[in-house]
């Protein structure tokens, strides 16, 4: 007979998994609460001397007078460095109505010195002053005159020519491009300009033997509009410097 084999014993010993063994699903709070342990027993680092300072009650108290007193002297250096500013504003501006009150002082006087050498001129023209019968020492006298007002109404035509468009600068500049003012002074510097082209014309005309017949300035309505003219431009300069006062004060 035919024997079999010994069978060999089967291996009892469990076989050994392939996939990993899960992790409770509770394991992240508990590595927080063991965390959140280890925190609380670690001692706490020894705080800074300004953080004891700031959290004692003296320290508020004297922080509080400290920022106290700076705020208060940033206040103070606000205030007297606002009127420092507010002063030299003040000081421009009385510097630049000064200088345009010097302008209107130099427009016055010239205007007046341009009327009364029209003014002479026109006399020697006139029949009260060109007398036949004055003995002739005093002829050679009143021709004397004549001269020095001809010369005086030269230097006086010379000097309104040079100085009037200047004039008229400075006056628009002083009192910022004014309307009021720019007429008026249009109206002076056109006016006074007439009646001295009035008088020279009238003076070229003269002659001893046919002399004005009228007793009167042949050149009066020219010589009215100026003054007309002057009396407008000192109301619009006054007009004009009240604006800007305010304007300034605002």
């Amino acid at each position: 007979m035919e024997t079999k084999p010994a069978e060999k014993p089967e291996d009892e010993s469990p076989k050994e998994s392939s996939n990993p063994p899960k992790l409770d699903p509770e394991w992240p709070r508990y590595e927080q609460f063991l965390a959140e342990i280890s925190k609380r027993l670690r001692p706490a680092p020894p705080k800074p001397w300004w953080q004891k300072v700031l959290e004692s009650g003296g320290g508020v108290a004297i922080i509080t007078v400290l920022l106290g007193s700076l705020l208060g002297q940033m206040i103070g250096s606000y205030i007297q460095s606002s009127k420092a500013q507010y002063d030299r504003d003040l000081a421009d501006y009385s510097k630049y109505l000064d200088q345009g009150s010097d302008t209107v002082k130099q427009l016055y006087p010239l205007v007046g010195t341009c009327i009364s050498a029209a003014d002479d001129l026109v006399q020697i023209t006139m029949p009260n002053l060109n007398r036949e019968d004055l003995p002739r020492k005093e002829a050679q006298v009143e021709r004397a005159q004549r001269d020095q007002k001809k010369v005086k109404f030269n230097e006086a035509d010379n000097k309104w020519r040079e100085a009037r468009d200047g004039l008229g600068y400075l006056m628009r500049y002083y009192h910022h491009n004014d309307d009021g003012v720019t007429r008026a002074w249009q109206e002076v510097q056109e006016s006074t300009t007439s009646y001295m082209k009035c008088a020279r014309t009238l003076f070229a005309g003269y002659s001893p033997d046919k002399l004005t017949p009228q007793d009167c300035n042949p050149c009066m309505v020219e010589r009215r509009s100026i003054l007309t003219a002057l009396d407008s431009l000192a109301q619009a300069v006054e007009t004009n410097r009240k604006a800007i006062g305010v304007s300034k004060l605002r």
